[in-house]
């Protein structure tokens, strides 16, 4: 029965780590496609914005040097911009395919060792004290032998006196 409950805590073990896994994975994909979301509607609002005021391209070379938030994204002109929106949309996310599959794979292989057990290595000791039961059973036996036998002759001497 031991070792049956054992290999069940395994298993139980094994898939709740797995599930974990794919959680937690699931929560990066989703944050990263709202991360995306958040930042395709920032740049269509900028591409709307560059398209109002006829900024095809950038003008000069103010996104040359390193980029600073303070210059309006607009100024880098719509078909930059468009081309970003395309590449976030076009995101397949392969990092987080490949680890799905690394996981799957992961479920699929029962020679992994999840815990390592050897059920040949339990010691198990006595929570009776059984010494101590045996000699109080000998006391007790003892006490109770000599409350006979003078129980009995307590009556054989009232059987005499009458």
């Amino acid at each position: 029965i031991l070792t049956q409950v054992i290999n069940l805590t395994k298993k139980n073990h094994a898939n709740s780590i797995l599930i974990k896994l794919n959680n937690g994975l699931d929560l990066v994909k989703n944050i990263r496609e709202r991360t995306d979301q958040s930042r395709i509607k920032y740049l269509l609002e900028q591409r709307d914005l560059a398209k109002e005021l006829d900024i095809l391209e950038s003008p000069g070379n103010i996104f040359n040097t390193q980029y600073n938030e303070n210059i309006a994204y607009y100024l880098r002109g719509y078909k930059a911009i468009e081309k970003e929106i395309s590449l976030i949309q076009n995101r397949d996310f392969q990092d987080i395919k490949d680890l799905k599959k690394t996981i799957k794979s992961l479920e699929l292989n029962d020679q992994i060792k999840w815990i390592n057990f050897n059920i040949y290595s339990i010691k198990a000791k006595s929570l009776n004290n059984f010494k101590g039961q045996q000699i109080l059973s000998v006391i007790l036996g003892f006490i109770l032998g000599l409350g006979c036998i003078f129980i009995f002759r307590i009556y054989s001497s009232f059987e005499k006196k009458k």
